[in-house]
């Protein structure tokens, strides 16, 4: 598994001082706010310095990349659930199915009334209800 588009995470040793400076960071990043450099002036050390870098690095990041980090860092929305029902409630059933298989196994478990697979997957329907269900969870 040596392919170079493989992206992971390299988890550093433990510095909280530097971990609580890089989510401080990240938060101002993800919700743009505009003095983030203030915001960042006032931490010290290692941390300011980690947190200058992250700061630099986000502002070339996408949104969707954004988004994900935040997810990775900060996790799943509080009220996932709820926006996934809403969205099942509003899709047309092959889409409500393709999302049903596109679900983690606790949310597949919150919609088991979705599990049957009656109809043929469509890479392209697939690839929506990915993005659907992703997205809803962020």
């Amino acid at each position: 598994m040596n392919d170079p588009d493989t992206r992971t995470r390299v988890m550093r040793p433990h510095h909280p001082e530097v971990e609580l400076a890089e989510r401080i960071a990240l938060f101002a990043v993800i919700n743009r706010y505009g003095r983030a450099g203030a915001v960042l002036e006032g931490l010290a050390g290692s941390g300011a310095a980690a947190a200058k870098r992250l700061t630099e690095a986000a502002s070339a990041w996408s949104s969707a990349k954004r988004q994900a980090r935040a997810t990775l860092e900060f996790g799943q929305r509080g009220d996932q659930h709820e926006r996934l029902a809403a969205l099942i409630n509003e899709a047309p059933p092959l889409l409500r199915q393709a999302m049903h298989g596109q679900m983690t196994p606790h949310q597949q478990a919150r919609f088991a009334h979705l599990a049957r697979r009656d109809a043929r997957p469509s890479p392209a329907r697939t690839a929506f209800a990915a993005r659907l269900v992703r997205e809803a969870c962020r």
